[in-house]
């Protein structure tokens, strides 16, 4: 059965988790984006495996899927989730800890020549996989990690597939769930049913290990991690609030006899107004994330005086 790729993220093990040598098409020469892929020693399912790994249930308290404007002009530019890692959930955390691992192993210098060679192992930087929001010590944001949307090539139509999740009240245990694969074409759309305080359960995986082309002054590799489906837990007054701004709620006096009309195209301006607050796709792509990161906007410091359960 499908499921049995599925690796839950407190199985996970960052060990077992290597790369292949450089792809033959990015070799032999520094002008170019060097790629590889990933290969997992899944214990059951053996070595070269494919890592498919269920993160647990998550709130998306903070961050989110970022709004089209001075950062991000298109979609595509878009197309990625800023997941918050709640360290106060034990399962959350030991994901964290097993991805901050990772990160040590691929930073570390015996990486770096490995790859690059001792000359090169001085000048590459890493991108590390969790950020840790770190610039203002008052600043009590969570680490976070980028999750890509899979988008289809090249007409950038969303492919990680979209499943609303309600619990069965009548299971004891309240374990069992009823998904209903939801129709979800674009990333506003998207990004509407995957918004902020939103209950998600992601599967993801690590598409691949990039490098930028080694003749710039200071390129950086990393890891691209993607969202291959996504549960939601419907949000009933959120979806009330929603009907209620996109649609008309002016009190009438008695005596007026009112018509309402609305344009879609109003419908759709202020649905987009209100979110304002891959193999193959992805290998056409440059996949570097400290070039498709938005810059961090300057924080205020703040006055010295002043200072989710998991479903």
């Amino acid at each position: 059965m499908a499921h049995k790729l599925t690796t839950k993220s407190v199985d996970f093990d960052h060990t077992r988790l290597s790369f292949s040598p450089w792809d033959d098409k990015s070799n032999g020469t520094n002008q170019k984006q060097k790629i590889c892929y990933p290969r997992y020693d899944h214990p059951t399912l053996g070595p070269e495996s494919p890592l498919m790994i269920q993160f647990p249930w998550t709130n998306i308290f903070k961050y989110g899927i970022p709004s089209i404007g001075e950062y991000y002009a298109t979609d595509k530019d878009r197309a990625f989730l800023k997941l918050p890692l709640d360290l106060s959930d034990k399962e959350v955390k030991q994901l964290y800890d097993q991805l901050v691992a990772l990160d040590k192993v691929m930073s570390s210098t015996e990486t770096k020549e490995e790859r690059f060679g001792k000359k090169l192992a001085k000048k590459v930087k890493y991108v590390p996989i969790v950020k840790n929001t770190d610039t203002d010590e008052d600043d009590d944001s969570p680490p976070w990690m980028k999750l890509k949307i899979k988008l289809s090539y090249p007409d950038e139509d969303v492919i990680t597939e979209v499943w609303e999740s309600v619990k069965d009240e009548t299971d004891p245990k309240g374990k069992k769930r009823t998904r209903t694969r939801l129709e979800v074409n674009n990333v506003q759309e998207f990004q509407n049913n995957v918004s902020y305080l939103a209950n998600v359960c992601i599967i993801a995986k690590p598409v691949k290990m990039w490098s930028q082309a080694l003749n710039l002054p200071e390129p950086t590799y990393g890891v691209t991690w993607r969202m291959e489906k996504i549960q939601v837990e419907p949000r009933t007054s959120s979806n009330s609030l929603d009907k209620y701004k996109n649609n008309d709620a002016f009190i009438d006096s008695d005596e007026e006899d009112v018509t309402n009309t609305m344009s879609s195209s109003v419908v759709e301006t202020e649905a987009v107004d209100e979110n304002s607050n891959d193999d193959e796709s992805d290998d056409s792509d440059d996949d570097s994330d400290s070039e498709d990161e938005a810059p961090p906007k300057p924080s205020l410091k703040k006055k010295k005086d002043v200072k989710t359960k998991k479903p």
